[in-house]
């Protein structure tokens, strides 16, 4: 039986967007060391700049996205070169998308992908602006100097999101709840790297 772990990116307010499940290889310097090096040459934006495509991920939705994409393509290479099989596509199998809540699945360890704290409260902030914005339109009092005070600070918070870049952390743990490591991703892996990844190798 593999080492079978849960991915879970998880949304400004710390709630799971989904569930990554992985059933083989999901020691730390395992899968989740490939999903933090993919990481690691990427920065969290909220808005993509010219030329930027390749180098950041936007927002955590973004983010969840592109880790499932990159694991099922990364699989399907494993796979290839281990049954000599030919297809098109995907390979089926190892790498599975579960809701946002799942857990006991036999899994030894729980993976949390997080934003940059500083990230989160930014947009926060922004989300909450817009909300009272939008309800002073509704009630007419768009043009009034309440309104454009909102509309001021939102333009301060599309400069410092244009302006910024911010980190990716993850958290790796246990299934009781033990913490091994809370860090950016570049910190988790310059910690596991000691040993070549050997990516779902059970497969």
């Amino acid at each position: 039986m593999g080492t079978r772990a849960l991915i879970k990116p998880l949304d400004i307010y710390g709630k799971p967007i989904c569930t990554i499940y992985t059933q083989f290889d999901g020691y730390p310097d395992g899968v989740p060391l490939d999903v933090a090096k993919y990481l690691a040459k990427r920065k969290l934006v909220n808005g993509i700049g010219m030329g930027e495509h390749f180098k950041v991920v936007n927002g955590m939705d973004d983010l969840t996205a592109q880790i499932i994409a990159y694991l099922k393509i990364k699989y399907t290479e494993v796979m290839k070169r281990y049954t000599k099989e030919k297809g098109d596509g995907l390979a089926a199998g190892t790498i599975y998308v579960m809701p946002p809540e799942a857990k006991d699945v036999d899994e030894e360890y729980i993976y949390y992908i997080y934003p940059d704290p500083e990230y989160a409260e930014l947009m926060k902030k922004q989300h909450e602006l817009y909300d009272k914005l939008w309800k002073l339109i509704d009630e007419g009092k768009g043009e009034t100097e309440e309104a454009e005070a909102i509309r001021q600070l939102l333009r301060e918070i599309e400069k410092e999101f244009f302006d910024r870049k911010w980190d990716i952390y993850i958290k790796a743990t246990r299934p009781d709840g033990k913490v091994l490591f809370d860090g950016t991703v570049q910190e988790y892996v310059k910690k596991y790297s000691q040993n070549e990844p050997k990516m779902m190798e059970g497969t």
